[in-house]
């Protein structure tokens, strides 16, 4: 890939991991969730991310995923690795590991066991990895899950780093990501996860968005919701924006992530297969109420799953 700061734009699908019910990837449905991305106008894949159920994947699987979604997209698009190990020379092996198997790029956390680091701890680690990562690195700000909360101040300092181009912002605070805009303009481009924001945030300089639902359960409709905003056509993408917020709150009504969006992606012909224990599928009164709210979010061609463990 080229320059990351003018291919790392628009929606970006942090791709489940269809497991089976022995807890095995199934190699030919994971291949057929990343053409159907493409398809739908994904303009960058993730892999081993928190939709993938990284914290359950066993040593080898991240690589493996990494090589299965480069052949299949090829040069087309981006492919990102999520890494999640705590020290940075870790988090360098396994960088190096999947730049190995064809990833353009890391989506790298803050170490979320160490949860009160400070902003010299986290900017060190950043650092320390982006010196010696060999492809660029995407930030992940989400304080829902890591307790650290990147701040416009810290995400700036990491900007001036050549080799951090981009972040993931999963803070649903428009303030924030307003400030993180404005002090990396130009050095940083930033992809929303909260769907309430894609829009907001894709018009006041947002890059693109990776958040759950909009390419998974609205498909085409998600890289519509992407265009229209960057376009500035508020009226256009006002409907889809009601939509995607709507999808995104039902997906997160209930169960354990991602169990309810596998559950809604099977309903509609995707083969996302069953969580990986400890986690577990929806049981069938869980899948009717998650589809009712899905249908009165707008969602058509739901069926009532038998993808239980």
């Amino acid at each position: 890939m080229g320059d990351p700061l003018r291919e790392w734009v628009g929606p970006f699908v942090a791709v489940i991991t269809p497991f089976d019910a022995d807890g095995n990837i199934v190699e030919p449905d994971f291949r057929t969730l990343v053409r159907g991305f493409l398809a739908d106008g994904a303009r960058g894949i993730i892999v081993a991310g928190h939709n993938g159920e990284h914290w359950s994947l066993r040593p080898g699987e991240r690589e493996r995923l990494t090589a299965l979604a480069k052949e299949e997209v090829g040069d087309r698009v981006p492919v990102l690795c999520g890494i999640e190990a705590m020290e940075a020379s870790q988090v360098l092996g396994d960088a190096i590991g999947a730049t190995r198997r064809g990833a353009d790029g890391i989506m790298l956390e803050p170490p979320y066991v160490v949860n009160h680091a400070t902003d010299e701890e986290l900017i060190d680690r950043y650092v320390r990895v982006a010196d010696g990562c060999p492809v660029p690195i995407m930030l992940y700000n989400n304080p829902w899950r890591t307790h650290i909360d990147m701040t416009p101040e810290v995400v700036a300092k990491l900007a001036q780093h050549e080799n951090i181009v981009a972040l993931k912002e999963a803070v649903n605070d428009f303030a924030a990501i307003t400030a993180k805009i404005e002090q990396t303009r130009g050095r940083l481009n930033i992809f929303v996860g909260q769907a309430a924001l894609i829009a907001p945030g894709v018009l006041f300089g947002a890059k693109g968005f990776i958040s759950s639902g909009p390419m998974e359960i609205m498909r085409g409709e998600g890289a519509r919701l992407y265009e229209l905003a960057s376009r500035g056509d508020v009226h256009g993408v006002y409907p889809l924006h009601v939509k995607a917020i709507r999808v995104f709150t039902a997906l997160f009504s209930m169960a354990t992530w991602p169990a309810t969006l596998k559950a809604a992606m099977n309903a509609l012909g995707y083969p996302a297969g069953v969580p990986r224990l400890p986690v577990h599928s929806l049981g069938r009164a869980e899948q009717a109420n998650l589809f009712k709210a899905l249908e009165d979010a707008g969602v058509r061609g739901l069926e009532l799953s038998l993808a239980t463990r």
